[in-house]
């Protein structure tokens, strides 16, 4: 019987040593979004009051957070991440699904919709999301991002938002 107390306590010594060293209990964090800053105009002027939602999907959650716009029509949202545990499964999509809407005058309004691969921060992302500058009642507009130089696996976004660095635009 102690033998077997004694081989259960260096096999499970063993184990927790090798997941030290294979780094099994450092948490990995996945950044979602960045720091999101906007303003919302209506022709030109700041709009207050107006409920702005962020939702996030990602790592089979959904993820909400919501703010009102203050007088000078600003909004903001901090970077948002994800902590885990063990790296992603092979199952796993590794897709996040990034929506920010405004509800104004009983009317959602799509101030930035896109999905994106990996879990990882998009350059157009990092360039976009903390700078929006957003006319309530523009057209919906799309925006196309290039993954690399050769053109390949593009990103699109949805808004009604002035976007920089897209290499397509128009109107959705």
């Amino acid at each position: 019987m102690i033998k077997l107390f004694i081989t259960f306590t260096f096999v499970l010594f063993s184990t927790q040593v090798a997941t030290k060293e294979n780094d099994l209990l450092n948490i990995t964090t996945y950044k979602l979004t960045p720091e999101v800053k906007g303003v919302l105009l209506l022709e030109g002027n700041p709009i207050s009051g107006v409920e702005i939602e962020l939702t996030v999907g990602a790592m089979e959650k959904v993820r909400t957070h919501s703010t009102r716009t203050d007088d000078e029509g600003r909004f903001h949202f901090h970077e948002l991440s994800e902590g885990k545990l063990l790296s992603p499964s092979i199952f796993d999509e590794q897709l996040v699904s990034v929506s920010i809407e405004a509800e104004y005058r009983g009317n959602s309004v799509k101030i930035w919709r896109t999905v994106t691969a990996g879990y990882d921060l998009k350059p157009f992302m990092l360039d976009n999301m903390p700078h929006l500058t957003c006319e309530i009642d523009s057209d919906l507009k799309y925006f196309v991002f290039s993954k690399d130089s050769n053109g390949n696996d593009d990103y699109e976004v949805h808004s009604i938002c002035d976007l920089i660095g897209s290499i397509e635009s128009g109107k959705y």
